[in-house]
């Protein structure tokens, strides 16, 4: 789904640079510093994310029997993401200490300053540092958004430039619908997420992208007691079936 038919005929990959791009958004959002300092550095982590994220991905299907994946390329893939986070997290917890140490010692005519500032670089691991200062869960909280939000943003922004690829007539009425609502912005003219929600064409793509190719096809749920489902039994699937205490459930959406 990530590839488009250009004007020429040719076919163009778009997916590597969104998930390079939603990267990069993410780790800003986060405020992790995980991806290094060095181009080797950051192409280390990237390999990292993608082997983890498959890696994960495998044991979800497997279910039970995740243990059955667990391969040496794996396990050191998750290490090295999980260092690189965690070094974050620990940078993150010193400087939010230094900053609470500092703001009492300031004078109250320079706290606005002060919080103004702070707004301008504020990043979700300082405010969840705020909240606790359990290493092990910021450095989990942190590693699941950074899944999130790298892959399945990427995902969605494939399937829709996929589809508006193919439809020149949404195309153009998006391409309207966005320069009417945003105009043309540059440098470090931000939108903030109440205005991308007040786009309501572009909600509307998004929702139905997300509708024709889910982020997260797949699922599982896992009974907590014995109970039947109205349909799914017998030759034609409409009769009940029954489903026994921790039996797994495979869900995938019906097209």
């Amino acid at each position: 789904m990530s590839a488009f038919a250009a004007a020429q005929g040719n076919q163009i990959d778009v997916l590597p640079l969104l998930l390079e791009h939603t990267m990069h958004t993410t780790t800003q959002f986060l405020g992790l510093q995980s991806s290094g300092t060095t181009v080797e550095d950051q192409k280390d982590f990237r390999l990292a994310m993608e082997v983890g994220s498959n890696g994960i991905i495998t044991r979800l299907i497997l279910g039970t029997f995740y243990w059955l994946y667990n391969t040496r390329a794996f396990r050191s893939a998750c290490t090295h993401v999980r260092g690189s986070v965690a070094n974050s997290v620990q940078s993150a917890l010193i400087r939010t200490a230094k900053e609470a140490e500092a703001a009492t010692a300031i004078a109250s005519n320079d706290m606005m300053d002060r919080e103004s500032q702070d707004k301008e670089q504020a990043n979700l691991l300082d405010d969840l540092a705020l909240q606790t200062r359990d290493v092990a869960r910021l450095t989990s909280l942190a590693s699941d958004v950074l899944l999130a939000g790298r892959d399945t943003t990427a995902a969605l922004l494939s399937g829709l430039v996929f589809y508006l690829a193919r439809d020149s007539v949404a195309y153009a009425k998006l391409r309207q619908a966005v320069l009417g609502d945003f105009g043309t912005r540059a440098g470090d003219d931000y939108l903030s997420f109440e205005q991308l929600k007040q786009c309501q064409y572009l909600q509307f793509c998004m929702k139905e992208t997300l509708r024709l190719s889910p982020s997260v096809a797949y699922g599982f749920m896992t009974a907590l007691v014995d109970t039947t489902l109205p349909a799914g039994g017998g030759p034609r699937g409409d009769r009940p079936i029954l489903v026994e205490k921790v039996c797994e459930l495979f869900t995938y959406p019906r097209l």
